[in-house]
C-alpha cells in the first residue's frame, strides 16, 4: 500500500511520467520500476578514490597491508571490493543464537555463516560485525588475533586461529583498515555520495514554540505535529496527549498564534476542530485529528501556528492549553505550476544553498527561449521571466538572472534572503509556471569544474610566486578538441624557493564565520587557505586561495574538499607532477 501510494504522488510529478517512459518505454510509475530505477543508480556509486587506490600508503599502513596479507584476512576479503561475496562464520556469536544462512538453506552446515563485508570505507561503518557488537576496529582485530570467541563445527579454522600480532602489527593492521580504505568522497558525503536530506532533518518539520496553560494536576497538554504540511496533503494529522482524559479538546490552526486561551477562538485560517479525548484522568487523555490541507497555490510558504485547547475545571479560566506548534506549507499546486528543482550550480548536489551564491533551477517550460545576461549589475527579468524568491519570514525578493532556458534558469539567491525554507516561483509575466523549495543555510560551499558537471577538474588557476616575488598564473586544465573533454595540466611544483597557491573558484562560502574556520583537504592532507571570499568581480563567485603542499609532489591526481563552517564542497581535482 505504502509504495502504490509513492508511485502515485512521484506520477503527479509532472516531469517523471516522461523520463519513465525514456528510461523503461512506457510512461508508467509503478513500484517495481521506481525499485528499478533506485538499484540502477546505486549501481553507479562504487568508491574507487581511496588513497589504496592510487598507491598512497604511509610506512605503518604499507606495514599494515602486510599484516593483512599474512594473516589471511584477504583469504575472505578478497579483490578490489575487499569481499568474497560468500558467507562464513567467523566465531563471533553462538551459531545458534544467530543462525544467519541457515534461515534461507535449512542447510545445518550454514548456521552462522554471514556473508563477508567489504572494507571499503570500513572505519565510517561502526559498529562492527553482523550483531554490531564491536564499537571499533581495533576491537574487531583483538577478536581475530585471539581467533574468535566461538568455535562451532563449521569454523574455518585454517582461516579463524590465533594470529599472535605484535601491538606495532595490530596497530598497523588498524591503519591500513582506516585511511587507506576511506574514499574522501565518503567521507565527506560530497557528489555522487551526497545524500538527498531527510524529511526529519529538513527545516519542513513543525516546530513547538512557547508555552502551555496547565489543567488538572497541574499537568501542561502537549502537542504532536511532525507530519509534513505539504500542499494538498490528505491527512496532515496533528495530536495531543498529556490531558485531562474524557475532556473536550479542540484544535486551532490560524495564520496567527491563537493564544493561550481562557477563550477558545471560534475559528481558524485553516483548521478549527473538535475531538473528545480518549483515556480518564489528570495527564492521560489523548487524541488525534486528520485534516486536508489545501491544494492552493497561495499557501505556499505561508507560515501558519497552532494549539489544542482542552476544556478543564481545574485549568485557570476552564481552559488548558498545549505549547503552540509552528509550520510552513511547502509544495507545489499540483494543477497549476510545474516542480522546479534548485541546486548549487558549482557542485549539482542536492541539500542546502547559500544566500548570494549561485543556483541552477531545473523544470520544463520555464521560459520560450534561451537567453543570456551579457551585463553587470545582473538583470530581473530575462525574455519576459522572473524569479521570485520567498523566504522564511515570508519576503519576497527577486533574484538577479544569469540565464534562462526552457529547461534551466541559473539565477544568484538574492542577499539578504533569511535562512531556512524559502520557496522559489519562476514567473512569464505574472503567472507562476514552476515552483520549488530551498533549504537556505548560512554556508554552503560548492566548487565549480572545468566541465561545469561538479566532478572531475576544479575551475582553478595555479598561482606561482619566486623566490624573488614575481608571479605568474598557470592553468591547470585545457580543452581537448579530439576527446571533447578537459584534460589536466599537471601543476610542477618547481624549484625549493617557489610557492605555489591554488586559486579555486566556487560559491556558497563568502558569508564563512571566518577564515579560521574555513578549511581544505588536498590529496587527503590539511592545506592552508589564505584567502576565501566573493571573488569581486563575477556575480555570486568565491574564490579561496590554497597553499599546495610540497609533499604533494608527484602524486598525480588528487582530489580537493573544501570545508566552510563545518559544510563540505563536492570533491574535485588537480593534478600535481
Amino acid at each position: 500500500m505504502m509504495w502504490r501510494r509513492v508511485a502515485g504522488r512521484v506520477d503527479r510529478r509532472t516531469s517523471y511520467p516522461e523520463l519513465f517512459a525514456e528510461a523503461f518505454g512506457v510512461p508508467d510509475v509503478t513500484p517495481v520500476r521506481i525499485a528499478l530505477a533506485i538499484a540502477t543508480f546505486e549501481r553507479t556509486l562504487y568508491s574507487d578514490r581511496t588513497p589504496f587506490d592510487i598507491g598512497d600508503l604511509t610506512t605503518a599502513e604499507a606495514r599494515g597491508q602486510q599484516v593483512f596479507n599474512q594473516s589471511d584476512c584477504n583469504d575472505c576479503h578478497t579483490t578490489s571490493f575487499f569481499s568474497d561475496n560468500q558467507f562464513h562464520n567467523t566465531g563471533v556469536r553462538p551459531s545458534a543464537d544467530d543462525v544467519g544462512l541457515f534461515a534461507v538453506t535449512g542447510n545445518q552446515n550454514d548456521m552462522g555463516r554471514f556473508r563477508t563485508p567489504s572494507l571499503r570505507n570500513v572505519e565510517l561503518r561502526a559498529p562492527y560485525m553482523h550483531n554490531g557488537r564491536f564499537n571499533t576496529l581495533e576491537e574487531v582485530v583483538e577478536c581475530y588475533n585471539r581467533g574468535g570467541d566461538f568455535s562451532p563445527p563449521n569454523l574455518e579454522r585454517n582461516r579463524i586461529r590465533r594470529l599472535n600480532l605484535s601491538n606495532q602489527q595490530k596497530a598497523d593492521l588498524v591503519a591500513f583498515l582506516k585511511r587507506p580504505l576511506t574514499d574522501p568522497r565518503v567521507a565527506a558525503e560530497a557528489a555522487p555520495f551526497d545524500r538527498p536530506m531527510l524529511y526529519a532533518e529538513s527545516m519542513r518539520v513543525p516546530q513547538i514554540t512557547g508555552a502551555g496553560v496547565a489543567g488538572t494536576g497541574g499537568l501542561i497538554p502537549q502537542v504532536i505535529a511532525i507530519e509534513p504540511p505539504m500542499l494538498g496533503n490528505p491527512k496532515f494529522t496533528v495530536g495531543v496527549y498529556g490531558a485531562l482524559g474524557g475532556a473536550q479538546a479542540t484544535l486551532v490552526i490560524d495564520k496567527s498564534d491563537p493564544g493561550t486561551g481562557p477563550n477558545i477562538p471560534g475559528s481558524g485560517s485553516l483548521a478549527r476542530i473538535t475531538a473528545p479525548l480518549a483515556g480518564t484522568g489528570a495527564g492521560n487523555g489523548y487524541a488525534s485529528v486528520s485534516l486536508t490541507i489545501p491544494n492552493d497555490p497561495a499557501l505556499v510558504g505561508a507560515t501558519l501556528f497552532g494549539r489544542w485547547f482542552v476544556n478543564d475545571a481545574g485549568a485557570a479560566g476552564g481552559v488548558a492549553a498545549t505549547p503552540a506548534f509552528k509550520m510552513t506549507i511547502f509544495g507545489t499546486a499540483t494543477s497549476k505550476a510545474q516542480a522546479l528543482a534548485s541546486v548549487s550550480s558549482a557542485s549539482y548536489a542536492t541539500g542546502t544553498v547559500a544566500a548570494e551564491s549561485i543556483v541552477s533551477g531545473f523544470g520544463t517550460n520555464l521560459s520560450t527561449t534561451t537567453v543570456v545576461a551579457t551585463s553587470l549589475p545582473l538583470p530581473e527579468t530575462l525574455a519576459g521571466v522572473t524569479v521570485a524568491v520567498r523566504d522564511v519570514l515570508g519576503v519576497e525578493r527577486l533574484a538577479p538572472l544569469f540565464f534562462v532556458s526552457p529547461a534551466q534558469i541559473n539565477y544568484q539567491l538574492p542577499a539578504g534572503t533569511a535562512t531556512g525554507e524559502g520557496t522559489v516561483l519562476i514567473k512569464q509575466g505574472s503567472a507562476v509556471v514552476a515552483a520549488g523549495l530551498l533549504q537556505i543555510a548560512p554556508v554552503s560551499p560548492g566548487l565549480f569544474t572545468a566541465d561545469a558537471s561538479g566532478r572531475g577538474l576544479a575551475a582553478a588557476v595555479a598561482l606561482r610566486v619566486k623566490a624573488d616575488g614575481s608571479q605568474t598564473f598557470e592553468p591547470i586544465a585545457q580543452f581537448n578538441a579530439t576527446t571533447n573533454r578537459f584534460d589536466a595540466v599537471p601543476i610542477d611544483l618547481g624549484a625549493a624557493g617557489d610557492q605555489l597557491f591554488l586559486i579555486a573558484f566556487g560559491t556558497g562560502f563568502r558569508s564563512r564565520s571566518s577564515l579560521a574556520n574555513i578549511t581544505a583537504r588536498l590529496g587527503g592532507a590539511n592545506a592552508d587557505v589564505s584567502f576565501a571570499d566573493a571573488q569581486g568581480n563575477l556575480a555570486g563567485v568565491d574564490q579561496a586561495n590554497i597553499t599546495i603542499p610540497r609533499s604533494l609532489s608527484g602524486r598525480g591526481n588528487v582530489d580537493l574538499v573544501l570545508s566552510a563552517d563545518g559544510n563540505s564542497s563536492n570533491t574535485v581535482s588537480i593534478n600535481i607532477k
